[in-house]
Order: structure tokens, then C-alpha cells, then sequence
């Protein structure tokens, strides 16, 4: 992660000593590599670079927009700014939705669930979760079912419904161990235990 950073940084250094522009999708990779280091608020600079590009009609792709806005909203949630991140979740879903395309607003469904838990709105939480999961299981992405599982399962714990919340929980990890996603398999099963 250190190196790849270091490389988005190189190369976007280059390209403005050189004159030449960078693309708003070079900030946001570059944003994806600091927050896999922690480093939140260099993150969020970036998301920033990236979206005034957006705003200033550089870089016009939804794709970019929708790709910032799920960094920014990691970023904030791992800041435990989680009414931030349920905006950034939220502008997130409405991109994808725009674009048509169902895993990013199940992501993106799934990234509110657990902002919305994290600033105490329960009950919406598990709407989000609960919607995700329905459109996960509509389009057949397990990795997607898995998660939205483990959304739902933080709910439930979150409103005290610990034997659902096992019960959730246990599902998520058959279904992200059947789908072969390795590092959402292990990340249940630590929250899990």
C-alpha cells in the first residue's frame, strides 16, 4: 500500500510539474491508496481534488463522481463522522442510480446501513440493509448478499437483537465463504467472534 501510494503520488506529481492535467480519477485512486494507509484526512484532500475537477466540468464521468463519493464517505465513516458519511453514501446511491447500475446502489445501500448505525438511526439502518440485500439477491451478487447479511446483522446487534444478529452474521459468512470473497469471509467472522 505504501508503494502504491507513493507511485499515484509520483505520477500525479510528474504530470503537474509537467503541465499536463490530471484526470479527477487519478485523485481518487490516489485517495483509495492513503485511506488503505489510514490516512483519512489526506484522503478526503484528494476526494476534494477530485470532485472540484468534477465541478468545474473536467471530468464529467458519473462513474468518477460515484467512485469519489465512496471514498469519501469510508473516509468519514472511519473518522467516526458518520453523518458525513451518510451523506456521501446517500449522493453515492443517487449516482448509481442514475447510471443504472444495481451493485454500485447495493454498495452504496450498504455503506448507509452502517453510517446510519453508526450515528444511532437503527431502524433506517436495517431499511438500507434490507433494501440491498433484495437487490443483491435480484441480480445474484453473492459478495453483495454477503454484505448487505452483515449490514443487517450490525443492525439487529445495534438494536439488541443478539440471536438474529448471530443467526445474520453466520449466514453472511456461508454465503461470502461460498462466494469465495476471502478477505469479507474473514472480516465476518473477526466481527463475529
Amino acid at each position: 500500500s505504501d508503494r502504491a501510494a507513493d507511485e499515484l503520488r509520483l505520477s500525479r506529481e510528474v504530470r503537474e510539474a509537467s503541465g499536463r492535467p490530471v484526470p479527477a480519477n487519478a485523485f481518487v485512486n490516489e485517495a483509495r491508496a492513503q485511506l488503505r494507509l489510514k490516512n483519512r484526512n489526506v484522503a478526503l484532500e484528494l476526494v476534494d481534488q477530485a470532485m472540484a475537477l468534477v465541478d468545474a466540468g473536467q471530468s464529467p464521468e458519473l462513474s468518477v463522481q460515484a467512485n469519489a463519493l465512496d471514498v469519501r464517505r469510508r473516509a468519514h465513516f472511519e473518522n467516526q463522522d458518520y453523518e458525513a458519511a451518510a451523506e456521501a453514501a446517500k449522493a453515492c446511491m443517487n449516482i448509481n442510480q442514475e447510471l443504472g447500475n444495481a451493485d454500485g446502489i447495493g454498495i452504496a445501500e450498504v455503506g448507509l446501513a452502517l453510517a446510519l448505525i453508526g450515528a444511532g438511526r437503527v431502524e433506517e439502518a436495517g431499511v438500507q440493509a434490507r433494501s440491498s440485500l433484495d437487490r443483491n439477491l435480484r441480480s445474484g451478487n453473492a459478495t453483495g448478499q454477503a454484505s448487505a447479511l452483515w449490514a443487517l446483522a450490525q443492525a439487529e446487534s445495534a438494536a439488541r437483537e443478539r440471536t438474529k444478529s448471530k443467526e445474520l452474521a453466520a449466514t453472511a459468512l456461508v454465503v461470502a465463504e461460498d462466494a469465495r470473497n476471502t478477505p469479507l469471509a474473514n472480516a465476518i467472522r473477526r466481527w463475529i467472534e
